[in-house]
């Protein structure tokens, strides 16, 4: 005759109970939540998530932050021609300051999404419309790295939203992209969490 060792079902749903309220817990912490947000960061940006959105800034000239750029100074616009350069787009010539923002680096800390541009030389126009090059980095003491020209002494970046933080209308445009990562991560974590709390 087979002696069945089961538990007693009232302790074995007291149980459960423990292991659902610690669960829960878990799941509300603080160190959890950031877990999260940080996986779902790292997430969207090997999806290309954060890099769409700057690419999209240049394709829209600022539109899809919900603040567009200011437009060029006449100044600014006869100098392009003289250059042999159209009128637009707004901050782009031949690529270089788009080149160092949308290949910029993005990394998590603390549940904080971080941004660094590809910094390289700006480009010196002749008046020809040709430009001067420089092979490395040392061209920055006769000429100007692109981080300078974002930066405090010229400011692009405060005339126009070039860097900045993304804005809730952003954001908005990849919400649903956002909210299935979010999700997968979050089961994720749920699954994991469940799987050490029942051991």
């Amino acid at each position: 005759m087979t002696t069945l060792n089961a538990q007693d079902p009232a302790s074995l749903i007291a149980k459960l109970k423990r292991q659902t309220k610690a669960l829960v817990q878990t799941m509300k912490s603080r160190a959890t939540q950031q877990r999260v947000r940080d996986e779902v960061f790292r997430t969207a940006n090997t999806n290309g998530i954060w890099k769409k959105l700057l690419v999209r800034r240049f394709q829209t000239q600022g539109s899809s932050t919900g603040k567009p750029w200011a437009p060029l100074t006449m100044s600014t616009v006869q100098q392009r021609k003289r250059l042999g350069f159209g009128p637009g787009p707004i901050l782009y010539r031949v690529g270089v300051l788009k080149s160092s923002v949308v290949n910029g680096r993005f990394s998590i800390q603390g549940g904080k999404l971080n941004y660094e541009i590809f910094d390289q030389p700006a480009p010196v126009y002749n008046g020809q419309g040709g430009r001067k090059r420089a092979p490395n980095r040392k061209w920055a003491k006769t000429g100007k790295m692109v981080s300078a020209y974002l930066g405090v002494n010229y400011g692009l970046d405060r005339k126009r939203y070039i860097i900045r933080p993304f804005t809730k209308i952003e954001l908005k445009s990849v919400d649903r992209a956002l909210g299935s990562i979010t999700k997968k991560v979050v089961n994720k974590v749920w699954r994991r969490t469940a799987n050490n709390l029942m051991r």
